[in-house]
């Protein structure tokens, strides 16, 4: 099974972290951020410079689930952990759109698709997020920020408790046609011919993590690439292949792997322990 220590040593060995151009001439947000989603996808399952044969070959064997365009997650490796790719310019907010932050992924969320509930038999009830933040510039990768869910993110409960609120407060007006809907509010006949409709979404967003973890990273614009991975320590270590990675990180100079803390994000008074690995150019 493919997994972030994967990633991490296929990105350490690509010398080029470049992007490939879209193939996605319909759609110009999609086609914008598909390029490092393709990158992200290679980095997990060891494609890169591979035919496009091969390729999908590959990939189809690492990934249960490729990506939708209007639903999270990016791509979920077969009997692992989600992945939810988010393309920058700058290391501010990172728009979410109308998902909230993920401190994991949940079978019943009803902002997934049907087919990525239903994969590997559809009896799976939750799974690690992994979010994967590219700085990008044009065609070149400045940094590449991988981070559990679980470590970056509140509970769902957090983010519900909000949404609910609003969208309570909403409902409660006697004034307005409402219709049921998975948004904030769909309301129906705002003017009096009855032929205009609202609709009101949450727009979640999220600092970057770079910015929520400098204490652990000072993130410097003046290195030519930047991979920056906090992954817990408990998530760390069970992976089957943590030997043979840290065999392998030895022999690549730029390649740090560290014990560090980070604030639960649920109750910050209480630290995580998790490993910092850093790959430096």
């Amino acid at each position: 099974m493919a997994n972030i220590l994967d990633a991490i040593l296929n990105i350490a060995k690509d010398s080029s972290q470049k992007l490939s151009a879209s193939t996605n001439t319909h759609n110009r947000l999609h086609a914008a951020g598909e390029p490092l989603e393709d990158y992200i996808k290679d980095a997990f399952a060891g494609t890169f410079n591979l035919d496009t044969t091969t390729k999908n070959s590959k990939q189809s064997q690492v990934f249960s689930y490729g990506g939708g365009k209007n639903n999270p997650p990016d791509a979920i490796i077969r009997n692992g952990d989600a992945i939810e790719v988010k393309k920058v310019e700058s290391i501010g907010g990172i728009p979410l759109n109308s998902s909230y932050p993920k401190a994991k992924l949940y079978h019943d969320d009803p902002r997934i698709s049907s087919d990525c509930r239903n994969i590997e038999g559809g009896t799976w009830s939750e799974r690690d997020i992994i979010y994967a933040v590219g700085n990008v510039n044009g065609a070149n990768i400045n940094a590449i920020t991988f981070v559990y869910g679980n470590i970056y993110c509140a509970s769902k409960e957090c983010y519900e408790k909000t949404f609910n609120a609003i969208k309570e407060g909403i409902l409660k007006s006697v004034d307005l046609e409402l219709e049921s809907t998975n948004e904030l509010a769909h309301i129906n006949a705002v003017d009096p011919l009855g032929i205009t409709y609202f609709r009101a979404r949450g727009m979640w967003g999220i600092e970057h993590p770079l910015k929520v973890f400098k204490y652990l990273f000072q993130h410097n614009t003046q290195n030519h690439f930047e991979l920056v991975a906090i992954i817990p320590a408990d998530k760390y270590n069970s992976f089957a292949n943590l030997h043979s990675f840290e065999q392998e990180a030895q022999q690549i100079a730029a390649l740090k792997i560290e014990d560090k803390q980070v604030k639960n994000p649920n109750n910050t008074a209480e630290l995580i322990n998790v490993k910092l690995i850093t790959y430096v150019l």
